[in-house]
């Protein structure tokens, strides 16, 4: 249809009861965070989802702002293969906080049942051997400087050519 936003669903019952139970789940809200997560994927130029998963396999997303990661740990041989993200601490006093990346093929149960975080990472822009991703506004940022540079030139001329004064004699 006409824009009615981001949908997921499944041809499975059950699957599709699942992800309507994920997706407006209390704390998740992904209706309304899928927004945020775009902005914050058009701004940065990447996005870090944390998800963490209850006993009961319900899982929980939480976007961590790009800003706050410090770096990315690939694969010695292969810079596509991420294996984990090291968060900025909050405090200097407190050790950076180091996520697993999500592996399908091994999820770490703890003993409540429940599982241990993992973190997401999507990038845009991103150049070939690079892991981080770019701004979609990056190649713009150069030209508004240049722009607001011309601008200040044009205000400082007209304030310059505006503050001499000239006195203007007719003879008849």
């Amino acid at each position: 249809g006409g824009g009615g936003g981001l949908r997921v669903r499944s041809d499975d019952a059950y699957t599709h009861k699942f992800i309507e139970e994920w997706w407006g789940h209390r704390l998740n809200l992904l209706q309304m965070r899928a927004y945020e997560w775009c902005d914050e994927l058009t701004r940065s130029g990447e996005l870090f989802l944390l998800v963490s998963t209850d006993a009961g396999g319900m899982s929980y997303v939480r976007a961590v702002p790009a800003a706050d990661i410090e770096s990315i740990q690939t694969a010695a041989n292969d810079v596509a293969q991420e294996q984990s993200y090291t968060q900025k601490p909050p405090s200097p006093a407190e050790e950076p906080r180091i996520w697993p990346a999500y592996d399908e093929d091994s999820d770490l149960q703890n003993e409540d049942g429940s599982f241990e975080a993992v973190m997401l990472h999507y990038a845009i822009n991103r150049p070939v051997g690079a892991v981080h991703g770019e701004s979609d506004l990056a190649p713009l940022l150069r030209w508004l400087s240049r722009y607001a540079s011309w601008l200040e030139d044009r205000a400082r001329l007209n304030r310059y050519r505006n503050s001499f004064m000239y006195v203007v004699k007719a003879v008849w």
